[in-house]
């Protein structure tokens, strides 16, 4: 029998409820890699994933569910049932530990902790081959955003640096209980090699301070790296770059040169 449940609002619970479109997002990982989910919801989309994967880590925040969670899934041996808070883990170590040093991350959360743990599982788990986020409509506009665009910005490099990624899908709001207030669509990130190496600190001071203030030209953007003028000259010169551009017409391989000539000591 399964037991009631409340939505509760301190944790912006909106729960997939379309049976063809769970299977359809369990459908866009490639099916040998085992997967990490983040926000297990009412287990909807977990048992959907179970079907398709060999393994199963589901994260679950909130502790009500889990009765739920343990009673749907008792009998299936692929699903392993995590009752944390995401943004507190190493997603590496956790998976390492089911000795899956390759994974995909599987994620439906609340938005307004969506980019922070999408940056989270791109910066710092090297290990996630693959991730499907379900997020803002205006979100993955920004995250798939080409140069020039006005949707183009800081998360769009960060992402892209690391990541390969496409609109997978447009998603209405009566797929969910309760419905949002907003348009989604689910994202797909494959992650890649990134074509310019540079350290991870160089590249995200240099990508911040170069959007802090979209309406400047790129060398007065960059002031805010607090490094000496003259340097900020040699290094715009060193990459062929006008100092006159403004950021969001750096292409992402650009903005790894330009870290690289701005922070040469911390080269990657």
């Amino acid at each position: 029998m399964q037991r009631p449940f409340r939505h509760k609002k301190k944790f912006g619970q909106n729960f997939l409820t379309d049976p063809a479109l769970l299977k359809r997002i369990a459908a866009i990982c490639s099916p040998e890699r085992p997967v990490l989910e983040i926000g297990a919801g009412a287990g909807a989309l977990t048992a959907a994933l179970a079907d398709r994967f060999p393994l199963v880590a589901a994260l679950e925040i909130d502790r009500d569910l889990a009765p739920l969670l343990s009673d749907r899934f008792a009998a299936r041996d692929n699903v392993h049932l995590y009752l944390t808070d995401a943004r507190r883990l190493n997603f590496d170590a956790l998976m390492q530990d089911l000795n899956a040093a390759q994974y995909a991350i599987v994620a439906n959360l609340p938005y307004y902790i969506t980019t922070p743990l999408l940056m989270q599982a791109v910066e710092e788990a090297p290990g996630a081959q693959e991730m499907v986020f379900m997020v803002q409509k205006e979100v993955a506009d920004r995250l798939c955003a080409s140069p020039g665009t006005k949707s183009y910005g800081a998360v769009s490099v960060a992402v892209q640096y690391r990541c390969h990624i496409d609109t997978a899908l447009q998603v209405g709001r009566r797929a969910f209980t309760p419905p949002p207030e907003v348009d989604s669509a689910v994202v797909h990130l494959r992650r890649k090699r990134p074509e310019v190496p540079t350290a991870a600190g160089a590249f995200r001071q240099t990508v911040r301070a170069a959007f802090s203030q979209r309406r400047k030209t790129l060398r007065n953007s960059l002031k805010a790296t607090g490094l000496p003028a003259d340097h900020l000259d040699r290094a715009l010169a060193a990459c062929a770059i006008d100092p006159g551009r403004r950021a969001e017409t750096l292409t992402v391989d650009e903005f790894a040169h330009l870290a690289n000539a701005l922070y040469p000591s911390e080269k990657g």
